[in-house]
């Protein structure tokens, strides 16, 4: 081997480290542009290295990178200190001054109220995306009683239920942010907020859990909340944010839950998406419809649910939720399926990769009577969500209108396992289990079923099918009879012909 090729090797070694890196974009607040990979970042200070030479810039110099806006206040993002507890008297004395009140007047003249912490001493703000999702008009009113308006909107999540806003102020009080990763279960947590009105309530409790709900991660807590602390922090002991507060479970004590703040760090600094009138003008009057579509489809006013969600689209037509539920409407409620499809594959065009409307078109098709088209799209709806009870439930029916039993079973055994308490998938299975001659499991799984919903007229007549091949002919007279009676009251005289042929059969 050469000198020279030996110096080379060496050479790539001793600079490994700077090769195949992406370059970040540091510009420079005198206007100058650095293209370098950041090897040390601390609260004050980045170090950048320009083609092997190490730069070290304050944050007081730095304009953006990567186009994100640097704010001084970096040290919002210090690291937490395990070991170091705070007194709780101390964590409220110095956190209070950041929590806010916000006061919202609605599309439909209702007002509400919430909370919010603030982040960045320039005005960034962080709350709940639903105190937000129907305002007209939106108000934070601070410790000290100033009240601003909110004048931009930096990030909204619906599904992580997020919102992060802009206020004209400068020099306010901050929270600063932990790291929500770091959390262990038993840890002691506090939340500040204004439950029912009443200002700047201290709590504490514990962390309970991690959960994941729709592919989501949340904080469970027992620190009591009520309806108000909404879009107020989750603070650790070393008086930090660590989640903010998002919903309750009612149905239980102190099952309350917060999104992970690491979640929305990302953010918190970028630049305003738009005004908050364009948010009240686009994001917010959508939501408003599509709020307005459920009240109607709760009173059962289904044509009206359809104008809301129509109006929604008239503002937004790349509206998921309208999309998606307007094709709902049409197929499962209205049995207009052919008018569900445009809207279902515009749903499927926003959004790809959620696997309602999927499961939605699978179902227009199979009302057509094309199964195995209807089979593809629950696939693809699986693929997506392969744990969701309903979809392994529906491709199962499919599989067994189709006649193809064994390729129904597994599909449908695995409904079952994943929502034992939901009773569909017993009645598909347990007909599915009858087509195989698997009769003690079909009578077993239609028993189940009937058990809840004791008035389905085709799950008697599937179980006295059951029960007669069996032997049991007295129970299996029993259920035919009921089927008869069911579908009489149906008004489904054919059907019920065919029941009384059956018992006759029976010895």
């Amino acid at each position: 081997m050469g000198k020279r090729s030996l110096v080379l090797i060496m050479l790539l070694v001793s600079l490994g480290s700077h090769f195949f890196v992406f370059a970040e974009t540091v510009r420079l607040k005198s206007g100058q542009t650095i293209e370098g990979k950041i090897i040390e970042e601390t609260d004050e200070y980045i170090k950048i290295d320009f083609q092997g030479v190490p730069l070290t810039y304050s944050f007081d110099e730095v304009d953006n990178i990567n186009g994100r806006l640097v704010y001084t206040r970096k040290s919002n993002f210090q690291k937490a200190s395990s070991s170091y507890r705070k007194d709780p008297k101390d964590i409220f004395r110095e956190i209070s001054p950041a929590i806010v009140y916000i006061t919202n007047k609605t599309l439909a003249e209702e007002q509400y109220l919430g909370s919010g912490f603030i982040v960045d001493e320039t005005g960034i703000l962080v709350t709940n995306y639903h105190l937000m999702q129907y305002a007209k008009e939106s108000s934070v009113r601070l410790r000290d009683g100033r009240v601003f308006p909110i004048t931009g909107v930096i990030y909204h999540n619906a599904e992580r239920d997020v919102c992060i806003f802009k206020i004209d102020a400068q020099n306010l009080p901050t929270i600063p942010l932990g790291n929500s990763d770091s959390l262990e279960i038993g840890e002691t947590i506090y939340c500040i907020g204004n439950p029912l009105g009443l200002d700047f309530t201290f709590s504490n409790g514990m962390l309970s859990g991690t959960r994941e709900f729709e592919s989501l991660k949340w904080l469970q807590f027992s620190a009591p909340v009520s309806p108000g602390n909404s879009g107020g922090p989750l603070i650790n002991p070393q008086g930090e944010a660590v989640g903010i507060v998002t919903f309750i479970m009612t149905e239980g004590q102190n099952l309350n839950f917060a999104s992970p703040i690491n979640e929305i760090k990302p953010f918190v600094f970028a630049n305003p998406q738009m005004t908050f009138q364009q948010f009240v003008d686009n994001i917010s009057q959508v939501d408003y419809y599509v709020m307005q579509a459920f009240q109607r489809i709760l009173a059962k006013d289904l044509n009206g649910a359809l104008k809301q969600f129509k109006k929604a689209l008239e503002i937004d037509p790349n509206s998921f939720d309208a999309n998606d539920y307007i094709g709902g409407l049409y197929c499962a409620y209205l049995d207009r399926c052919q008018e569900a499809l445009p809207y279902l594959e515009k749903a499927i065009e926003i959004e790809p990769n959620k696997p309602g409307p999927y499961n939605d078109l699978a179902v227009v098709y199979s009302k057509a009577g094309k199964h195995e088209e209807a089979i593809k799209y629950y696939e693809k709806a699986l693929q997506i969500n392969p744990n969701d009870s309903m979809y392994n439930s529906n491709i199962g029916q499919a599989y067994n209108i189709l006649g193809k039993y064994q390729e129904a079973l597994p599909y449908l055994q695995r409904a079952v396992q994943l929502a034992p308490v939901w009773y569909g998938a017993y009645l598909n299975l347990g007909i599915v289990y009858g087509n195989l001659g698997q009769f003690p499991e079909s009578a077993n799984n239609l028993r189940h079923y009937l058990e809840i919903e004791p008035d389905n007229a085709t799950a008697w007549g599937y179980f006295g099918a059951a029960l007669a091949q069996l032997g049991d002919y007295v129970h299996a007279k029993e259920a035919y009879l009921k089927a008869k009676e069911l579908f009489l009251i149906q008004n489904d005289e054919e059907t019920a012909q065919k029941m009384d042929k059956l018992l006759s059969k029976i010895p």
